[in-house]
């Protein structure tokens, strides 16, 4: 890895996280290449040295997740939302390549057989082997095709509605707040300074509600990916049984 791709793959995986703490990583390193340069050390030397991108954009997050804007939150949600769909599609599209280039030239290989041997007890019973693994593979094909990723684009537009609807609903509650702290200090025109108190009031259980609702819509996306993760590692158990 040279300098230009440990950046690329640094610089990607920091989007998250504020740009003036970005850059400020960002520069650290490039001057951890400058450094390296000047002491006539090549650019995969260094790049290996310094670690994985992906780890040290890790440790970064964590050390400041303080920092953590709205827009690096919703980027980050897209991004495993659009990872868990990608993951899904391409273990539909690979059991049907499979079921496609195995399954069916089997089928018709057994065809072939049936027209031009006579079937003794023995074929019978290796020909009902083969066909054992067919009809939970075409069901768990034809479901994931069919009815699964509708299941998992439905879930996860769900769960995106629900927290773009709650940081919303946090932002509303701000500025109710804010806008009834200020109408304490300013006259606010159309607002009746007896109804600040209750706008303050208002303003805080409003964004309690938001940030709630943000809380626990995080929480079922979490808990839906690590159950679609299960779900394809039982995908990957059936179609290993089916080619032994």
């Amino acid at each position: 890895m040279n300098k230009k791709e440990f950046i690329h793959e640094l610089k990607k995986n920091l989007k998250s996280i504020k740009k003036q703490d970005r850059d400020e990583i960002l520069n650290d390193y490039e001057e951890h290449f400058r450094i390296g340069k000047k002491q006539k050390r090549k650019e995969s030397e260094i790049a290996e040295s310094l670690g994985d991108p992906k780890e040290i954009a890790k440790q970064a997050k964590e050390e400041l997740k303080n920092s953590l804007s709205l827009r690096g939150m919703a980027n980050d949600t897209f991004l495993v939302i659009w990872k868990r769909v990608k993951d899904y599609l391409r273990m539909a599209a690979q059991g049907t390549q499979e079921f496609c280039s195995k399954e069916i030239k089997e089928l018709k290989k057994e065809k072939l057989e049936e027209k031009s041997k006579q079937s003794s007890e023995k074929e019978e019973t290796k020909k009902n082997q083969k066909k054992n693994p067919f009809i939970p593979r075409l069901i768990l094909t034809s479901f994931n095709l069919f009815i699964g990723i509708w299941i998992v684009l439905t879930v996860y537009i769900s769960i995106g509605g629900l927290l773009i609807s709650s940081w919303a609903i946090t932002i509303s509650g701000v500025i109710a707040f804010a806008l009834s702290i200020v109408g304490l200090f300013v006259d606010l025109p159309y607002v009746s300074s007896e109804l600040l108190p209750i706008g303050i009031f208002a303003g805080i259980s409003v964004m309690s509600i938001g940030i709630l609702m943000s809380i626990f819509s995080w929480q079922i996306g979490k808990l839906f990916s690590k159950a679609i993760s299960k779900y394809m590692k039982f995908n990957k158990k059936i179609r290993r049984k089916s080619n032994e």
